[in-house]
């Protein structure tokens, strides 16, 4: 009877022990399972957000770059600006100076016509200068040459050349080119339509 007081107790505790470390083994593997979805599941969140970052920095610099490029053309703006106010205050000052000028002396009769005076359609005065500025744009022409076509009908060719420059501001090389032409034409031929365009300005 002191005998099986003793051995039941041990075979108690030894099956106890057993137990313990099967449920021991058991959840050390679920739990390395459970570490392994985890890794997986971070490593794909890293990767994800690598992604991410790297979208973000390409549209960034792709930002910073239209940034720049809308600078530059702003600053282009505003130096087509300042020359469009120069030329404003310069024929201005024409408008001003022909006013105050005197009339001009009349043709004496009986005096051939001059070559700038002869009658022409004014279909084919505007012919001719729809071609020089569409040549003048083209750069098929030059500023000197396009004035030296125009000045015979300065008057009519006026009004074209500041509407062409109004639409042209934004192409600093070709606005140049009007500006000079429009400055080599005879001021007495410009008066009327340079007063017209100066009250459409203000």
């Amino acid at each position: 009877m002191s005998i099986l007081k003793v051995v039941i107790p041990a075979f108690l505790i030894l099956s106890a022990v057993g137990c313990v470390d099967i449920v021991e083994k058991q959840d050390l593997d679920d739990l390395s399972t459970q570490v392994d979805k985890l890794k997986a599941q971070v490593a794909q969140k890293n990767d994800m957000q690598a992604l991410l970052y790297e979208e973000l920095v390409k549209r960034t610099n792709g930002l910073e770059k239209k940034v720049g490029e809308m600078d530059i053309l702003v600053n282009d703006l505003k130096a087509q600006v300042a020359r469009l106010d120069d030329l404003n205050k310069r024929l201005r000052a024409d408008v001003d100076a022909l006013g105050k000028a005197p009339a001009a002396t009349p043709a004496t009769p009986g005096q051939p016509a001059t070559e700038n005076s002869k009658a022409l359609k004014i279909e084919d005065i505007l012919l001719e200068v729809e071609t020089v500025i569409t040549q003048l744009r083209g750069g098929k022409i030059k500023g000197d040459e396009a004035a030296s076509r125009l000045k015979p009908y300065a008057q009519h060719a006026a009004p074209r050349l500041i509407a062409e420059l109004r639409d042209s501001i934004a192409k600093y090389e070709y606005a140049r080119q009007l500006e000079q032409v429009l400055c080599k034409l005879p001021p007495a031929e410009l008066r009327v339509p340079l007063i017209d365009a100066l009250k459409r300005r203000a």
